[in-house]
């Protein structure tokens, strides 16, 4: 490959600018939400209460993006457009909680006992949770839709004698955009939903909609740094379009069975629900407050394995920006100097690496050695297999971390070997000469 043949690379990028354009027009207009026309938007729905979400994901990205409020906020905006008399401030009202879990447990006694005082109108709860998002596919092609990796690589450094960066300046940035990919991630997301009924919690009903869709991101290995442009689709977008599905069912089951407003009054269960003595609510309400409670630190238990498993699965596909996502600040430029500059070199030399080369993650489990709400320690144990294709090997991957809320969020801490890393990177960075004063510099230009 000769320089020659590189300007005329180069040139082909100036000329493709505008195309990039069109296409990140196309990209965003891709991702902007679009209401939908629910079928029975003209019909009343019943008085209804969204329950706490749940989003599980082992994209690192989303891990703390989402909180229960979110996938609420989803669902209540789309029912309101289909016509259905969300209670407002639900999650405000006395005993919330309580409700919400006497309703995933189908506890009717409870349910009458409890909405006495609180959401007596309400004639369903619903319950939608994200039960997967995540990548599960990465393919990278070239603008001529060959892959491009290794070879482009090869061919810059023998063009210019392994000078190549020294050559992306004075050919300005046009020649930055050589190797840029077209780099295409298949997301899988499943959306579960289910209808409780608000005397009874017996579940009327529940189903699921699932979506995979590919993102397509523009992956430019910049002469040494790899980024990505803004994807054409984002999960949050994604998880809208499914809710939207769901809405668009329950818009035609839900109604289907109450069909006039005069219908959900005869059989609004208000007056079941004033039932029982108050010392019976009174003690019923303690020991569903245990319950949450327990319920509670599971949730948060949860969360940090969910952190773990996130860490583990951005280490298992180089993903450095996700990767950190899962890392308290203070580790992050250490982390980036040793772990993300090598997944940026590996994707550089071949972004579709994974056709040859794998790291699983299926055999590491997770075990809790201490836990309070703010700090817990949890052992990671197991293996994972990693090797070129046919030729995998198992490595030992047992290690203990040490992980913190911040802002209500689980981040890694440190680990063993997190600590030993952290240690080599600390001790290179005190070998560096100290950064010359603007004195010191002119002094040296001056001789």
């Amino acid at each position: 490959m000769s320089v020659m043949l590189l300007l005329c690379m180069a040139a082909a990028v100036v000329s493709g600018c505008a195309g990039s354009n069109k296409k990140a027009h196309e990209m965003a207009e891709a991702a902007i939400y679009k209401p939908i026309e629910y079928q029975n938007a003209n019909m009343t729905g019943p008085p209804i209460v969204v329950l706490p979400g749940m989003f599980k994901t082992r994209s690192a990205a989303y891990v703390h993006k989402y909180c229960n409020n979110s996938i609420c906020d989803f669902a209540e905006l789309e029912l309101s457009k289909a016509n259905f008399s969300v209670l407002e401030n639900a999650d405000q009202q006395p005993l919330f909680e309580e409700i919400a879990l006497a309703a995933t447990m189908s506890d009717a006694e409870a349910l009458q006992t409890f909405r006495k005082s609180s959401l007596p109108t309400a004639r369903y709860f619903m319950s939608f949770d994200v039960i997967k998002a995540e990548p599960i596919a990465w393919e990278a092609k070239g603008g001529d839709g060959q892959v491009l990796g290794a070879i482009l690589e090869l061919g810059l450094t023998l063009a210019t004698r392994g000078q190549y960066r020294s050559l992306g300046k004075s050919l300005n940035s046009a020649v930055s955009s050589v190797a840029a990919y077209d780099y295409n991630t298949t997301w899988h997301v499943v959306l579960q939903y289910r209808v409780i009924d608000a005397e009874t919690g017996a579940v009327v009903h529940t189903a699921s909609v699932e979506e995979k869709q590919v993102a397509q991101d523009e992956l430019t290995a910049a002469l040494g740094i790899s980024e990505k442009t803004t994807s054409s689709f984002t999960v949050d977008s994604l998880v809208q379009r499914l809710m939207q599905r769901a809405v668009a069912d329950l818009d035609k089951t839900v109604k289907q069975m109450h069909q006039t407003a005069a219908a959900y009054e005869d059989e609004s269960p208000s007056g079941k629900a004033a039932r029982g003595s108050e010392k019976k609510r009174k003690a019923m309400a303690e020991a569903y407050a245990q319950k949450v409670a327990e319920l509670k630190r599971k949730q948060d238990e949860e969360a940090a394995l969910q952190t773990m498993q996130a860490y583990d699965f951005a280490w298992s596909n180089m993903d450095g920006v996700a990767l950190l996502a899962t890392a308290d600040p203070s580790l992050h430029n250490m982390m980036a100097n040793r772990l993300v500059a090598s997944y940026n070199r590996v994707y550089e030399a071949n972004p579709n690496w994974r056709n040859n080369f794998t790291i699983t993650t299926n055999d590491i489990s997770y075990e809790f050695l201490e836990y309070s709400p703010e700090r817990c320690k949890i052992k990671r144990l197991g293996h994972s297999m990693q090797g070129a294709k046919g030729k995998e090997q198992k490595v030992d991957v047992t290690d203990e971390f040490d992980l913190a809320k911040q802002d209500g969020r689980w981040l890694i801490a440190s680990s063993v070997q997190l600590k030993a890393m952290k240690e080599a990177h600390d001790k290179a960075e005190a070998a560096k000469p100290a950064p010359k004063t603007p004195a010191k510099k002119k002094k040296d230009e001056d001789e």
